[in-house]
């Protein structure tokens, strides 16, 4: 391998653009993961609120 500027250039361009990569996939997978719960966590929060509200009804 010649340690030239160019391919120095090159390389830390293609390591920048790899964790670009992986950064946007971290990001769509916790995207998706997030949408998918969104509904679920409604639910716990509607199920928390509603205690909550008997408990302070019945007191």
């Amino acid at each position: 391998m010649i340690d030239t500027a160019k391919t120095r250039k090159h390389n830390i361009w293609r390591v920048g653009q790899k964790s670009y990569q992986s950064y946007v996939a971290h990001v769509l997978f916790d995207f998706s993961i997030n949408f998918r719960n969104v509904g679920q966590v409604n639910l716990i929060d509607e199920h928390k609120t509603h205690h909550l509200r008997t408990i302070l009804e019945n007191h």
